[in-house]
């Protein structure tokens, strides 16, 4: 008697793709298509530093009038990747604190 050995299956590939589509298209939707919350801040630049004073006034000026989470990591982010560190620990810090406040709303 001769036994046929199948441990080694070839791979479907092609359910494998529709697979990892699938799955883009439902985390897509979830993050982006129904979110709730609404969107204060235009996407920043890819390189922060083409942002000039105008935009962190406005920034600053969005974070006073609705003080917010995203509102403080985007000033964050602004003065770190202008090598102001000190600036964006704080707001960084800021940020936490309303995210922690929230919580435990």
């Amino acid at each position: 008697m001769k036994m046929k050995n199948s441990v080694f299956v070839r791979p479907n590939i092609k359910a494998f793709v529709v697979g990892a589509l699938l799955l883009v298209v439902v985390q897509h939707f979830m993050s982006d298509g129904y979110s709730q919350t609404k969107r204060l801040f235009k996407p920043l630049a890819a390189n922060a530093r083409e942002l000039n004073d105008k935009d962190l006034r406005e920034l600053i000026r969005i974070a006073a009038e609705n003080p917010s989470a995203e509102a403080y990591m985007h000033l964050s982010n602004y003065f770190e990747r202008h090598g102001k560190y000190r600036q964006a620990l704080h707001f960084l810090r800021s940020a936490e604190n309303i995210e922690s406040s929230d919580g435990l709303n």
